[in-house]
């Protein structure tokens, strides 16, 4: 975590359009709602095909992912 909103984006090579860093954007709003500790979030989704799904690069015919969260 360290980023401010406006670093959770980036332009698209499609014109009109931005990419938003999912974890980045998490990490502010948790650390904003006072969790000190953040662990994990250090894999890209897009660029780690061989691990991942993606809906951004295979289309809509895609697998399905979960994630697992504990707050205590």
């Amino acid at each position: 975590c360290g980023k401010a909103g406006g670093q959770c984006f980036q332009p698209s090579n499609r014109q009109g359009h931005w990419m938003a860093d999912l974890t980045a954007l998490a990490c502010l709003r948790l650390s904003r709602a006072g969790v000190s500790t953040i662990a994990g979030g250090d894999r890209c989704t897009h660029g780690e095909p061989e691990i991942f799904f993606s809906h951004r690069r295979e289309g809509p015919a895609t697998g399905r992912m979960a994630t697992l969260v504990w707050l205590s």
